[in-house]
């Protein structure tokens, strides 16, 4: 499989515990809950956040839709293997060459420190070196968001540098950038 191969039919992630899979507009009610948490939008800083249901289910048709048909995102649902129950959303968007991409997630708050994001980063992480042939994927993390930082090291991350007062959201923040190559890749 190939970057341009990758965007054919939406890729379904297997893992351990969870699925990486297709959101689907009937997730929307799912996704306004965890995802509106001041928990959740805490260092989001300015992502926005869906009014109602509506606007939730405009935002998963969007990026099931257009983003992905341009190639200019991944955006999996992660939800619980056993029960199918969609507990975050984890994508792969910003890609530069078809070499490079940035990681973006977030994780309903009920599902914290169960290491549901570590998994679901390995895997991304996995499909992007092994299917796209990507280089490069990397995340930037506000320092004062630790436990977003620990999981990026636990998945295999590497903490690159401080990014100065950087464009984080509507603000300007200091900011890790982190990193994992290609050859990196945990087993």
């Amino acid at each position: 499989m190939s970057f341009k191969e990758a965007f054919k039919s939406f890729p379904l992630i297997e893992l351990e515990r969870l699925r990486l899979r297709f959101m689907h507009p009937s997730d929307a009610e799912r996704y306004l809950g965890w995802f509106s948490a001041k928990e959740v939008q805490q260092f989001l800083n300015g992502l926005a956040c869906p009014k109602d249901i509506e606007e939730a289910r405009r935002f998963i048709e969007n990026m099931n839709g257009r983003y992905f048909k341009s190639k200019l995102t991944i955006c999996w649902g992660i939800a619980l293997k056993e029960s199918d129950e969609l507990v975050g959303r984890i994508e792969l968007c910003r890609f530069v060459r078809q070499s490079m991409a940035e990681v973006a997630y977030s994780l309903s708050k009920d599902h914290w420190n169960n290491g549901y994001m570590t998994e679901a980063l390995q895997g991304a992480a996995k499909f992007g070196f092994q299917k796209m042939g990507l280089h490069r994927i990397q995340a930037t993390v506000v320092p004062e968001n630790i436990a977003s930082v620990k999981v990026l090291c636990k998945a295999g991350f590497s903490k690159e540098g401080l990014l100065r007062q950087y464009n984080y959201g509507n603000e300007f923040r200091d900011t890790f950038m982190m990193s994992m190559l290609k050859e990196e890749i945990p087993e």
